[in-house]
């Protein structure tokens, strides 16, 4: 475990009702245009906390980047209160983040600890925790493989070890909430391997029950103050191998038990308005039993037969509405293809002719231009684009023998390279552009959601009712950190629009 990680000191304390209930009465006298009631909610006992409505989600944060370093003081010090991470976030980088941030705010006395609530989770073994497996093969018995650089393993030999290492690298004595990340994976080897689904499911909830004890034990000692589980099953209807079935936990689970944290988005809504999955309604099931919910992915489904879904526009839009930038890359493009027009006719003494052996680098522009429905798609696609472009630039290098041959390789190049990096951001412009057409509809379906950008839209849908309690939003930059904050001061939509809404967000999905 990579020493550089870990903070050079230990904060103590933790969260307590009292702390945290200070925290929004000292906000409230210096934004007195709040509004309570859209800021925070009280915990059941017994964890009583005051919690704010927004969660800081730290999936795609690490350190090393400014703008995440100030977007999550920024956080902290406005409005939200509750910080989201975990042990494979980054592989370990999001936890050293937040532990940076930790140390100025805490250390400047700009927010004390007890007024914060800190969520760690632990289940993945990959990057540096497949070092560690390896030094462990003996003790984490129960890993299962899921690929070649991923397992997964609940067992309590893994998660005390996990528990350790995230505490160091956060910086605190306690770790206020520990979820079981993704227990559901064992559930994916098992039917992967042809297990018969009740001997899967038996062994699943032996796991979990030892999972908890464990955790119990973590509690006593100080180390957590509560644990729960985050799951992408456990809305899924009863009969998929891997739904993960609440009520059935709920029989055997142990005090401390009081968290759940699950996918929840326009798209992806059955946790609120399913009556397949076991057990009930996932909503009213947590409801009825006071645990705190907390709703992860607002802004980026993945609905069954669709890929992601990215429900947010860009914040910091061109004037235009991005209009220049889809004109500049489609200039560009239509400039590579000149370019590569005069590689033809200078290579044509060599023979030389684009196909499917050495592609042209515009072929694969136009065929694949508008494939991308937002950034995160064409970035894991540019590598493989990439390496067909740089195919047959090798194949060009290899024939060129004058100079005039060797500057046409180099235009073509630095062509390329242009339109590549205009490429990502016409995707997300463009992507910006269709979803205006969704913002619109929503906006005609609730008053509450008139008017407002569509990602305070997405959220203040899942603010409509009583679960999630807490939604965690990936602010990554202090621009969507302060966008977001505008929701304390917003009321979400009432409990009739919300039917509604996910009628009105599924047609413009179909149309997106």
């Amino acid at each position: 475990m990579a020493k550089q990680l870990y903070q050079p000191r230990t904060i103590p304390g933790r969260a307590t009702p009292e702390g945290t209930r200070n925290y929004f009465d000292e906000l409230a006298a210096t934004h007195p245009e709040y509004q309570a009631e859209h800021w925070f909610r009280r915990l059941p006992e017994p964890l009583s906390w005051h919690v704010s409505r927004l969660g800081f989600g730290t999936y795609r944060i690490a350190r090393g980047h400014r703008p995440f370093f100030d977007a999550l003081r920024e956080a902290l010090i406005s409005g939200t209160n509750v910080i989201d991470t975990a042990a494979n976030y980054a592989d370990g980088e999001s936890e050293g983040l937040v532990g940076d941030v930790l140390s100025e705010v805490l250390g400047g006395g700009r927010v004390l600890r007890e007024q914060l609530v800190l969520i760690g989770k632990a289940g993945y073994i990959q990057g540096r925790n497949l070092e560690l497996y390896e030094r462990n093969r003996k003790r984490y018995t129960e890993a299962v493989w899921l690929h070649p650089k991923l397992l997964h393993c609940i067992q309590p030999e893994f998660l005390i070890d996990q528990i350790d290492f995230s505490r160091r690298r956060l910086g605190v004595e306690t770790i206020d909430v520990f979820l079981l990340h993704s227990p559901e994976y064992y559930l994916k080897r098992c039917e992967a391997d042809g297990v018969a689904h009740a001997e899967a499911h038996q062994e699943f909830h032996r796991r979990l029950a030892r999972a908890f004890e464990c955790l119990e034990g973590l509690v006593e000692r100080g180390q957590i103050a509560a644990y729960g589980l985050s799951s992408n099953s456990l809305a899924a209807p009863s009969e998929q191998y891997t739904a993960v079935d609440l009520g059935r936990i709920l029989e055997y689970a142990p005090p401390n038990f009081r968290v759940l944290q699950f996918p929840a988005n326009l798209a992806e809504n059955d946790f609120r308005y399913s009556r397949l999955a076991g057990g009930g309604i996932l909503a009213s099931v947590a409801e009825k039993a006071g645990l705190w919910t907390l709703a992860n992915r607002p802004l980026n489904s993945m609905p069954p037969g669709r890929g992601l879904l990215r429900i947010a526009r860009n914040p910091n839009p061109p004037p235009d509405d991005g209009a220049s930038a889809i004109a500049e890359f489609n200039r560009m493009a239509d400039r590579l293809v000149e370019t590569e027009e005069q590689v033809t006719r200078i290579f044509a003494p060599r023979h030389f002719i684009f196909d499917q052996r050495t592609p042209a680098p515009s072929g694969l522009v136009y065929h694949y231009k508008n494939a991308f429905t937002h950034r995160e798609s064409f970035r894991e696609n540019r590598v493989a684009l990439t390496r067909e472009v740089q195919r047959t630039i090798n194949y060009l290098k290899a024939l060129a023998e004058t100079d005039e041959e060797s500057f046409a390789i180099e235009s073509l190049v630095r062509l390329t390279n242009g339109v590549f990096g205009l490429w990502e951001r016409y995707v997300d412009m463009r992507y910006h552009y269709r979803l205006s057409h969704l913002e619109e509809c929503l906006a005609r379906s609730s008053p509450a959601l008139d008017g407002r950008p569509l990602a305070q839209q997405a959220v203040l849908f899942l603010l409509g009712a009583a679960v999630p309690t807490t939604v965690l939003v990936g602010m990554r930059q202090p621009a969507y950190v302060r966008q977001m904050h505008e929701i304390y001061g917003l009321p979400a939509p009432p409990n009739t629009d919300l039917l509604g809404i996910v009628t009105a967000a599924e047609t413009a999905f179909d149309e997106i």
